[in-house]
């Protein structure tokens, strides 16, 4: 999704109980497409939070973690049941209105999706065999779900009508070019050292990231590229985990050295036996 919508940037942890209140209060939408937690009620607790704060929150229901507990894919109420389609999805009925989407195409003929129950409001929903399935609607907290993984039949058809759909989840916040100008940044290498002085504040240095670095102040990274306020920003570069693997490498040695001189004696002892006999 990252590489289609300008405007949306890819978290650095899949694990949601590795964000604070704070680090996504200022985006407009999170959308959740594949997470994991620790604790379910702390993530669960980040999001209602979130979605009382104003922050747009759409999940992905073919993402949804399975539950250790019920062995369901549930979360905040919401549970999630399979379903499968072939070459194409039936007519969908959103908004009072009805959605023809295109066939899915060759190779994805087999459709393995899930649709919901548990919504508190439904906005979307299919008949199949004289049921009424739920693949859209929002919780009690006003937090979305989607189902049907129409977002990746949208990334794999382009369809003009899931396209809508899915604009519409996410509020009319996507497809939109952010703010950008050309400032000046002065950049120095060293021995093991990366120094960025700039003016402003929010600056993408463009400079690849890697878990090596060390800074002296607070950094973003988006889309895998170092992002830096004003002053000067120093970037070491450190070698991960240095000590464990020093000592892990002496005491591999120390071993190698026990076992070697535990083998000769025995070796020694068969020389001398043979000698004697």
């Amino acid at each position: 999704m990252s590489l289609t919508d300008p405007d949306i940037e890819t978290g650095w942890s899949q694990n949601l109980n590795d964000y604070t209140y704070e680090e996504l209060c200022g985006y407009r939408v999170i959308y959740l497409a594949g997470f994991t937690y620790d604790d379910k009620e702390t993530a669960e607790e980040l999001l209602r939070t979130l979605a009382k704060g104003g922050v747009r929150v759409v999940i992905n229901g073919d993402g949804i973690p399975v539950n250790a507990a019920s062995h369901n894919q549930e979360f905040l109420g919401v549970t999630c049941h399979e379903i499968q389609f072939e070459n194409g999805y039936p007519i969908l009925h959103i908004w009072d209105e009805d959605k023809d989407m295109e066939l899915f195409g060759e190779s994805h003929e087999n459709w393995q999706t899930v649709y919901f129950t548990g919504l508190y409001e439904t906005e979307g929903y299919l008949r199949d065999n004289e049921r009424i399935l739920d693949f859209f609607g929002r919780t009690e907290d006003g937090i979305y779900f989607l189902g049907l993984n129409l977002t990746y039949h949208y990334y794999l058809t382009k369809d003009e009508a899931a396209g809508e759909v899915f604009t519409e989840v996410t509020g009319g916040c996507l497809r939109k070019l952010p703010d950008r100008k050309l400032v000046p940044v002065t950049v120095e290498y060293d021995t093991n050292r990366i120094t960025v002085t700039t003016e402003e504040d929010g600056v993408n240095t463009a400079l690849a990231y890697y878990d090596n670095m060390r800074f002296n102040q607070k950094n973003r990274i988006r889309h895998n590229l170092i992002v830096v306020d004003s002053g000067s920003t120093i970037i070491t570069i450190a070698y991960p985990h240095l000590m464990p693997g020093v000592l892990l490498t002496m005491l591999g040695v120390v071993l190698m050295i026990l076992y070697y001189r535990n083998l000769s004696v025995p070796l020694m002892d068969m020389e001398k036996k043979s000698l004697h006999s």
